[in-house]
């Protein structure tokens, strides 16, 4: 998947983020039809690991998931723990005239060297009929790339 975005050193860090964020979300998608909000960290030794939101009394919302992963992803970036890192989140996006929205996911990346995007990749879901494996059907369709103010690493 080539972007294109921007030449920064950290492009290919957010990319192969948002690639591999983008592949665990279409699992689940197939698999559970929803995710919740997750994350994932690259260190400097190039390994990625999934950080899941703690979960709040009564389960909490996306909109409480995703702060409490910025603020743990901040709180690691600030200690220099992790190179860079995304957060995936299920949401709807509107058409520009807002006739209609449109299920998405959309990665927020970014790196330490200050190059932050977000991506929108824009899905239908069809549940399947009788005993198929995953039970939903999930087609990609539109991606957008643009390059956006940074949320993680901005305190460096």
């Amino acid at each position: 998947m080539e972007y294109g975005v921007t030449d920064d050193p950290g492009e290919d860090a957010c990319t192969r983020l948002i690639e591999e964020c983008l592949a665990a979300a279409k699992r689940l998608l197939e698999e559970e039809g929803q995710f919740r909000p997750f994350a994932l960290t690259l260190d400097a030794g190039g390994d990625t690991e999934i950080v899941m939101p703690e979960a709040a009394d009564g389960d909490g919302s996306s909109e409480q998931d995703l702060e409490a992963l910025r603020a743990d992803l901040g709180t690691e970036a600030a200690a220099g723990a992790i190179g860079a890192a995304a957060i995936a989140i299920n949401a709807w996006i509107h058409a520009p005239d807002r006739s209609s929205r449109r299920d998405a996911v959309i990665v927020f990346a970014e790196h330490a060297g200050g190059l932050s995007l977000q991506a929108n990749q824009i899905y239908d879901i069809e549940e399947r009929r009788g005993d198929v494996v995953p039970p939903h059907a999930v087609t990609w369709q539109e991606l957008t790339v643009d390059v956006i103010e940074p949320s993680i690493f901005a305190a460096r």
